[in-house]
């Protein structure tokens, strides 16, 4: 009777296992899917770290280069302050000195008529000397720039008949 009981207590017991089996693996695979999923957050948490570091890595490097960027802007700005303030000072100076310097007596300008009649007279008198002078020289150092203003002006004059004598008696004054 005791072996019976024996083979009834092993029967009992594979039938409780087997009836625990089917609970066992349900609560296994719970488990099984947690850690998998555990895995699987844990490895999404990582990467996003790993991805914050990258991108406050090259935040840091960004802030650095600004930082020198704006340190050789703010050396620079100061550079071209210092500049502009000395040439400030030696505009200054130039300025005071061009103003105690004495002033240059101007020469009025003469008439239109006046100035082609004392540049004919130059070129006149050039001439009988035999001094060889430019025409554009002697026009410019009376005032007119450019061989039209010369030919305009000497129209307007040209228009007078008295001009004309008046430049003759005027050159065999002054040049003999």
């Amino acid at each position: 009777m005791r072996w019976l009981l024996v083979v009834a207590v092993v029967l009992s017991c594979d039938r409780q296992e087997q009836v625990a089996s089917p609970q066992r693996t349900e609560a296994s695979e719970q488990v099984d899917r947690l850690r998998a999923d555990n895995e699987q957050e844990f490895t999404d948490l990582r990467a996003r770290w790993l991805a914050t570091e990258g991108a406050v890595s090259g935040l840091r490097r960004d802030l650095e280069t600004a930082r020198k960027q704006h340190q050789e802007a703010e050396e620079l700005h100061r550079a071209e302050r210092v500049a502009a303030e000395s040439l400030t000072l030696d505009l200054r100076l130039r300025l005071d000195a061009l103003e105690r310097a004495p002033r240059p007596v101007t020469r009025q300008a003469s008439p239109v008529g006046d100035r082609v009649l004392q540049a004919y007279e130059e070129l006149a008198c050039a001439a009988r000397r035999g001094a060889v002078e430019s025409v554009h020289l002697v026009r410019e150092r009376w005032g007119f720039e450019s061989h039209e203003a010369w030919a305009l002006a000497w129209l307007q004059v040209a228009r007078d008949p008295e001009f004309e004598a008046r430049a003759a008696q005027r050159i065999a004054r002054l040049c003999p």
